[in-house]
């Protein structure tokens, strides 16, 4: 079987891409819309607001699932769809039909048997098509040592980024600006692409809660015309064809942030018509200042957008690189010890240990100081220091029943479960810290009453 046999869906034409209005577009995209079920853009509106995830399962019902889709993949296997996943499955059905790894496509499609194969097949098409070679569809994770010099040059870019904090309800939250693309060739975007999408999903958190794009255009016309290859209509179809069919990541709101009298507002508005019906309800435009995107993004619970770009529209990378020397790290950890749980974007149930403002402010560990608060009268009636700790232990038990995970950086940047002993030592810690703190607030609020009888 050669590459050419795993021909992908074909290209749309673009060629009268330059000659559609704008106007037109977005009645052609309106009329798409109200053309939907009422049930599938109720759906689509859940989705990009947060309001639902994919369906709860218990862990017995998602191995129940696992089983089912192993059968029907030896059902499939002489299928045409399937010739690329028989290469991987010959190479190693111990990577091609792993648990975790199956999971990754049942969770994106909802637990459908059905359409998580068929996105399965899809990524071995594409990850053979990327990464050539029966060594490469054969192994569990490509790392960004599999990557050449130019898709590390298009990385580094950073016009595609993971956030390093999740939304208002734990999805993972990439940006694209694609006024600064990079690249040599289009694989190096769509191998970039692959990779993050795929370290994105080694928290299960990802897996379950999805992702939101924001596409951010919102720059002078003279610096988008600058840079036309950021606005690449076979490049924009073949990623969103990756993301779409063949990443098992579940994209559930994607906002595209324009000047709707630019390029970038007719082409983004052009691309939306190639999108299918369940991505079009889905697509949220903002044509908007920059001074208020972000405002209309927070109605969204999008608030980290400032991180990738500046408030005179600049892109920043500094997280963004800082986030590449992490994944890397949690790539040499998983080949030393695979079952090790690493973090790459803590969770709003997590609690973080260390000091800064960042971790203060992280839900979970405001979350911590509000279950400490609620038990602080019973923390103070005791005057044994062992008893206290035994309360700070049982405390951290019903968080961790809960789902809560206290979690700790390692030297190399990532985060991982923190042992018994730092998550009790943290738990109590915050009692004494939120003792303190309201008794300082008591007497500040006692200050002025006094000062004002003086004054009299």
């Amino acid at each position: 079987m050669s590459i050419n046999d795993l021909e992908i869906e074909d290209t749309p034409d673009f060629s009268a891409l330059a000659d559609e209005d704008i106007d037109t577009i977005i009645k052609d995209l309106t009329s798409r819309v109200n053309s939907i079920s009422f049930q599938e853009r109720e759906v689509g509106l859940h989705d990009i607001h947060g309001v639902a995830g994919i369906d709860d399962k218990s862990n017995h019902e998602e191995q129940v699932l696992v089983n089912t889709m192993r059968l029907l993949l030896s059902e499939r296997l002489h299928c045409r769809s399937s010739s690329a996943f028989r290469m991987a499955d010959a190479e190693s059905s111990a990577y091609t039909r792993d648990n975790s790894f199956l999971l990754m496509f049942l969770r994106c499609e909802n637990y459908n048997i059905d359409t998580a194969t068929n996105r399965l097949f899809e990524f071995f098409k594409h990850k053979l098509r990327l990464f050539i070679g029966p060594d490469k569809i054969g192994k569990k994770m490509i790392t960004l040592a599999d990557l050449s010099p130019n898709d590390m040059k298009s990385y580094s870019a950073g016009f595609f980024q993971l956030l390093p904090h999740r939304d208002h309800v734990g999805r993972a939250q990439f940006v694209n600006l694609p006024n600064y693309t990079t690249w040599d060739q289009r694989e190096n975007v769509l191998r970039m692409i692959f990779h993050l999408c795929m370290a994105a999903l080694m928290d299960e958190e990802t897996q379950k809660k999805g992702a939101i794009t924001v596409v951010h255009s919102l720059v002078s016309e003279t610096s988008e015309l600058r840079n036309p290859k950021g606005y690449d209509p076979v490049l924009t179809w073949q990623s969103t064809h990756l993301l779409q069919k063949a990443i098992p990541l579940r994209f559930v709101g994607t906002h595209i942030c324009t000047n709707p009298s630019s390029f970038s507002g007719k082409f983004f508005s052009s691309m939306a018509r190639f999108v299918g019906d369940a991505g079009i309800v889905r697509i949220r435009f903002h044509q908007v200042s920059f001074n208020e995107v972000n405002e209309r993004l927070s109605t969204f619970g999008i608030n980290s957008i400032l991180l990738a770009v500046s408030q005179s529209g600049e892109k920043k990378t500094e997280k963004h690189r800082e986030l590449m020397k992490v994944i890397k790290s949690i790539e040499v950890a998983k080949l030393l010890t695979p079952e090790k749980l690493t973090v790459l974007v803590p969770s709003a149930t997590d609690v973080l240990l260390g000091r800064g403002k960042p971790i203060q402010n992280h839900v979970g560990n405001i979350r911590l100081g509000l279950i400490v608060e609620s038990q602080l009268e019973e923390y103070d009636e005791i005057a044994n220091r062992l008893d206290k700790t035994r309360l700070a232990e049982i405390t951290m038990a019903k968080m961790k029943d809960a789902g809560v995970r206290f979690l700790s950086r390692d030297d190399n940047g990532f985060w991982e479960l923190a042992t018994e002993q730092l998550a009790r030592e943290r738990v109590s810690s915050t009692f004494r810290t939120v003792r303190d703190r309201l008794k300082g607030s008591q007497r500040c609020t006692n200050v002025p009453k006094r000062s004002l009888e003086n004054a009299h």
